[in-house]
This record gives C-alpha cells, sequence and structure tokens, in this order.
C-alpha cells in the first residue's frame, strides 16, 4: 500500500477539517435563523463578550508564561529563554487542527531543536507541560465530579460513557507517568510484556524490535519529570499559573449565558457543565473536537439556556474555544515559522561568511 506523502496527509486533513465544520454548519442551521444573529449581537452584552475576548487572550497568555517557565527550569542557557510565546501559540494552534490535539508535541520539539535546545531537553520540556496540563485537568474535572454526582446521573446520563472514557485516558497517563517516574525498570518489563503481546497480532507486527526505543523513551521520560519536580519554585508557579489558566478557560460559557441577559443558574453551575463537556469530548479523535463540541454543548447546555438562544450559544462558544484561538495562534504560528526560518538563514550565512574568512586566512 503506498505511503501517502506529507503534503498529501496535510491536504487530507484540513479537508476533513473543514468537512467537519461544514457538517457542524448544517448542524446549527437546524436550530437557528441566521437571519436573527445580527439582532442577537445587537441585544447580547457586549461587555460579557468583550471580556470572554479578554479572558481568551489572557488563557493564551498564560500558556506561553508557563511554557517559557518550564524552558527556565530544564533549559539553562540564557540565550534561549525567549521562545515561550512561540511555543506556547504553535502548541495550541496544532491541538486545534490536529486529531487527539497530538500534533503540537513533534512540533514544539522540532521547533525547539531548530533554536538549538538539544533533542533530550526538548522532549523534557513538552514532556513536562504536558503531565502538567493532564494533571490539573484531572483534578479538576475529578472535582466537579465528586460535587455534581446528582446533577449528572439526573441530566447528563447521556455523556456518562464518553465522560467515563475520558477520565480514564487521563488517569491512566498520569498512573503511567508516576510509575515511570518510581519505578522505570518495572515499567520497561510492562512494556516488554505488551510488545511481545501484541506483536502476535498481525495489526501490530511493526512493534516487533522497538524494545529499545521503549526503553529508551521511559528513561528520557523520568529523567525529564525528575528534571522538573526538582526544581520546586517552577513546580508550584507553574501549577498554580496551570490552575488559573484552566478556571478562565472553563469561565467562558458563563460569560456567554451572561452576554445573552439570562439569570438563574449561578456561576459553578455552568463552570460544572463546561469543564464535563470539556472531558466527554476529549476521546473524540477530530481536530479540535469540531462537531463534538457543539454537539456536546446541545445536550449539556439545553436545560440551561432557553431554546431559542442554545443555538447562538453554540456559535459564541465555538468563536471563542476554536476559531478565535485558530485565527490568533495560527497568525502567530506563521510569524513563529518566519522568524525561525530567518533565524535559520541567518546562521547558514553566518557560517558561509566565517568559511569564507578561514579559506582567506589560510590562503
Amino acid at each position: 500500500m503506498r505511503k501517502f506523502s506529507k503534503k498529501e496527509k496535510n491536504i487530507i486533513q484540513y479537508a476533513f477539517l473543514v468537512f467537519l465544520i461544514l457538517v457542524t454548519g448544517i448542524i446549527i442551521s437546524k436550530t437557528i435563523d441566521y437571519r436573527r444573529i445580527p439582532d442577537v449581537i445587537a441585544f447580547a452584552d457586549k461587555r460579557y463578550l468583550l471580556a470572554g475576548v479578554m479572558v481568551i487572550l489572557l488563557y493564551i497568555l498564560l500558556e506561553t508564561i508557563i511554557f517559557q517557565w518550564i524552558i527556565n527550569s530544564i533549559e539553562k542557557n540564557k540565550q534561549k529563554r525567549s521562545i515561550g510565546i512561540q511555543m506556547g501559540t504553535i502548541g495550541l494552534y496544532y491541538n486545534l487542527v490536529t486529531p487527539f490535539a497530538s500534533g503540537s508535541q513533534p512540533m514544539q520539539i522540532y521547533l525547539m531543536n531548530k533554536y538549538g535546545i538539544s533533542l533530550s531537553r526538548a522532549v523534557a520540556i513538552v514532556t513536562n507541560k504536558t503531565m502538567l496540563f493532564q494533571s490539573v485537568v484531572t483534578v479538576i474535572c475529578g472535582g466537579v465530579i465528586l460535587f455534581n454526582q446528582e446533577m449528572i446521573m439526573e441530566r447528563h446520563s447521556s455523556i456518562i460513557p464518553l465522560l467515563t472514557a475520558g477520565m480514564a485516558m487521563n488517569i491512566v497517563s498520569i498512573i503511567v507517568g508516576i510509575m515511570i517516574v518510581l519505578n522505570p525498570e518495572f515499567m520497561k518489563k510492562v512494556a516488554d510484556f505488551i510488545i511481545y503481546r501484541l506483536g502476535k497480532l498481525r495489526m501490530f507486527r511493526f512493534l516487533n524490535g522497538k524494545n529499545e526505543r521503549v526503553h529508551h523513551y521511559i528513561d528520557d521520560f523520568n529523567k525529564s519529570i525528575l528534571m522538573y519536580i526538582s526544581d520546586w519554585k517552577s513546580l508550584i508557579a507553574t501549577v498554580m499559573l496551570t490552575f488559573i489558566q484552566l478556571f478562565l478557560y472553563f469561565s467562558i460559557a458563563f460569560l456567554i449565558y451572561k452576554a445573552s441577559k439570562l439569570s438563574g443558574a449561578g456561576f459553578f453551575r455552568i463552570f460544572s457543565c463546561q469543564v464535563l463537556l470539556y472531558m466527554t469530548i476529549s476521546p473524540i479523535p477530530t481536530p479540535g473536537n469540531v462537531g463534538a463540541n457543539e454537539i456536546t454543548f446541545f445536550n449539556i447546555f439545553n436545560g440551561l439556556f432557553p431554546k431559542q438562544y442554545v443555538g447562538y450559544a453554540v456559535i459564541m462558544y465555538s468563536f471563542f474555544v476554536y476559531y478565535f484561538i485558530l485565527l490568533f495562534c495560527g497568525v502567530c504560528t506563521w510569524i513563529s515559522h518566519y522568524m525561525m526560518d530567518r533565524n535559520i538563514e541567518k546562521k547558514r550565512k553566518d557560517r558561509k561568511r566565517e568559511n569564507k574568512h578561514e579559506q582567506f586566512l589560510t590562503n
């Protein structure tokens, strides 16, 4: 079977993303009358819409600050301590355009390596950032589930399977991470056993002979986590900042609710619903959870937003958590790639100039 080129994969990926956006538009069009959108915008409280924009910008800013802090705790070369804004915005952008948000980590590692950060340290930085985010979001969601068990069982029983899957995926990844730190040799044996068992199946035969590579990854993961948690000041600071960042992100639905001039539901209720929405759609592998985001929003918030408003609330929610971030970070990503290309070209010219100078002195 012919393998797709990188260009072909990108075309398929973005075509699928456009398809999902079109399907989402059709679903929303069945619920709302687009002719009323100008009236809804005119009716909405602009203060809360502006607050939503500011919250998302602050969310993006905190992403870059947290990333930079982790870079500073691992990369000791001060000349490489100014790329947090590039890595943070690039990460958010590729999270939204790749399934399972899987494209951000490889791209961040690749770019950090281009900026002179060693591959092992780049992997350590990305690993720590990912584990930090997953741990905090799991704690927040666990707390929300604990304090809203009755509401979930009575009003949102349909989302329980996906919510359970999302929590299970996060908890398993965190447990595996902890075990790699506490007992890497045991995890190597577990990995060998899994590779051996899966390798007997035809579809997983490609895993045969990958043991050494997995062992190397476990060792790198162990070192990266230990390196990060040994800097306790950075650890405490980044954990606190991540809690603030996610608190802001999960407040968007409440700002949309207030912008619609609605009352009756408290902040914690709507905050909890958005947390449940986030964790419910996390196992769904669509880029940026397009489609799943909107459909699940209808399900979870249908009782909180009046029927005539819920469609418009979905549009506003998608704008804040997807399209605005995608556009803003997309522009930043383009600028970052441009700056990196200029940096690489400058280094190439400097090396060429140095070689000519050395040849001149030799002659």
